[in-house]
């Protein structure tokens, strides 16, 4: 071949494309040119909701979950503060269209993300630019998870060299952890407490004469007990149901005489509630009208009978529950006192009698109108005149009688009497 030895011929080796920058996330020590594909800075690999991730690309397709995104998964990165505030920058760009995208910054990753930061959002374009988002002070937080969220569907998204701009705080800073000095994983540096996404107190406890109330003992947490909640489901979760109450619930409250909850006592004036309630134990409590009142107690064998009394104002209706528990549950039962009479739209005439007998056949008599007592006391309603005729009927033991209205009396009627020299007069 032209006098050249055709064995002296040699053929160059093909370039290795890939990333020569050592630097970079994804450098390739085999390439020997360099194709542009450098990767720098934060990588959010992880997919969450339906959203695909390849390298430094990413996209929402149509059909994602609403709360879908992209989760950074280089836990070397960590932990983020902003005590002084701080920026994400970043370079972006997208596959034509527009989208718009932000980050968010949590405590940990789900599930206890509390407390977190959602960073304002930016719009990027098809021309790959430089962005900044700028971060406020978040205080004494610490961040120890970054996702990054496109707002755009069916747009491939391009981020690279996303960098986290932090700052230290010098103040005071908030520890999450059991606040319980009864727990085996006691943190005495704690100042906020803990809970799992269940609600359930991040306290462990080593048996159950440890715990602040009953409720149900696990491996790495507490769960206090509640209406949905109780030792049974305790027992299924594994856990270890811890409950300091051995009584009994109350099964049924309620008219065990068929004879209604009302009564009436002549002698006192007072209305009377009363509740049957099985089996014979526990203990009542009686609201009126957003008022509490003790309940008696009566042993009525098998059941408990309940008991108090009121003076009730005929002009209110009154709004009642007793509620019968025992430590293990109660029952409830309510009813209403209708109103009788319409409230007084004049003046209340209010007469006594101190040795409780009545008037003895005294009777008072204003404007025409006979009014007397029967018992130890009673009021009436009247309408006062600018002039008003009062007339006293004298009865046995007058003595003991004395009554008030506006502003006359029994006193100042039977002064002027006295100066009047008179048993019936006319006082105006």
């Amino acid at each position: 071949m032209n006098g050249e030895d055709a064995g002296c011929l040699g053929t160059a080796e093909p370039d290795v494309l890939g990333c020569t920058d050592a630097s970079a996330n994804n450098f390739n020590a085999d390439a020997t040119a360099d194709d542009g594909s450098c990767i720098y800075g934060i990588v959010f690999s992880g997919t969450f909701g339906g959203t695909v991730a390849s390298d430094n690309s990413y996209l929402m397709p149509a059909g994602s979950e609403p709360w879908a995104g992209f989760a950074n998964e280089d836990v070397s990165v960590y932990p983020f503060t902003f005590g002084d505030g701080g920026s994400v920058t970043f370079t972006g760009s997208t596959d034509g269209g527009s989208a718009d995208v932000y980050f968010r910054f949590e405590a940990n990753p789900y599930p206890n993300t509390e407390p977190s930061y959602n960073s304002t959002s930016v719009t990027l374009g098809a021309e790959s630019a430089e962005y900044t988002i700028d971060i406020p002070s978040q205080e004494g937080n610490t961040f120890n998870s970054v996702l990054f969220y496109v707002l755009s569907q069916d747009v491939v998204v391009t981020l690279n060299s996303v960098t986290v701009n932090g700052s230290e705080y010098t103040g005071p800073v908030d520890v999450v952890g059991c606040m319980d000095a009864n727990a085996s994983n006691f943190n005495a540096d704690a100042n906020i407490q803990g809970y799992d996404q269940y609600g359930n107190l991040q306290c462990v406890y080593a048996s159950c004469d440890d715990i602040p109330e009953d409720g149900c003992i696990y491996s790495d947490g507490f769960g206090a007990f509640n209406e949905n909640f109780n030792a049974d489901n305790c027992s299924s979760y594994g856990g270890t149901p811890c409950v300091s109450c051995n009584d009994e619930a109350v099964q049924w409250a309620g008219d065990q005489n068929g004879d209604g909850f009302l009564g009436f006592d002549s002698n006192s004036g007072q209305t009377f509630i009363t509740v049957e309630s099985y089996p014979n134990i526990g203990n009542a409590s009686l609201t009126i009208n957003g008022e509490d009142y003790e309940m008696g107690y009566s042993d009525w064998g098998a059941n408990a009978h309940w008991y108090a009394g009121f003076t009730a104002d005929p002009t209110v209706t009154y709004e009642w529950s007793v509620t019968v528990s025992t430590c293990a549950g109660g029952q409830t039962v309510s009813g209403t006192i209708e109103a009788t009479e319409e409230p007084c739209s004049g003046s209340i005439l209010t007469m006594t009698d101190s040795y409780g007998d009545g008037w003895n056949g005294a009777v008072l008599t204003i404007n025409g109108v006979d009014y007397t007592v029967d018992g130890a006391s009673a009021e009436a309603c009247i309408d006062l005149l600018d002039c008003n005729t009062v007339t006293w009927t004298p009865g046995a033991w007058d003595s003991e009688t004395s009554w008030s209205v506006g502003d006359l009396s029994g006193a100042t009627v039977r002064l002027e009497c006295w100066r009047l020299w008179c048993c019936r007069m006319y006082c105006c």
